[in-house]
C-alpha cells in the first residue's frame, strides 16, 4: 500500500523509483500495489509508476483518464 506523503518531491503512489526500482526489481515483490484510502493524487501517473489499484473505487473519472492516457 502506498502512503500519502511525498518522497523526494514525488507522491509515493506516483514514484517510479519506489514502486518499480526498489519494490519490484530490488525486493522482487510480485503482488498488487494499492493506494492508501484516498491517497491517489493522479492515478494516471500512479499507473505509469507501477500502482495497480486506486482506493476507494476510483469511479469513472480516473478510469476515463487512464483510458485517455493509453
Amino acid at each position: 500500500m502506498t502512503s500519502y506523503n511525498q518522497v523526494n518531491g514525488t507522491y509515493s503512489n506516483e514514484n517510479t523509483h519506489l514502486l518499480k526500482d526498489i519494490l519490484r526489481e530490488e525486493w522482487g515483490y510480485e503482488g498488487i500495489v494499492i493506494t492508501d484510502w484516498g491517497g491517489s493524487n493522479d492515478h494516471v501517473k500512479g499507473v505509469a509508476a507501477g500502482s495497480d489499484l486506486e482506493m476507494p473505487t476510483p469511479g469513472m473519472d480516473s478510469a476515463r483518464q487512464i483510458v485517455k492516457a493509453v
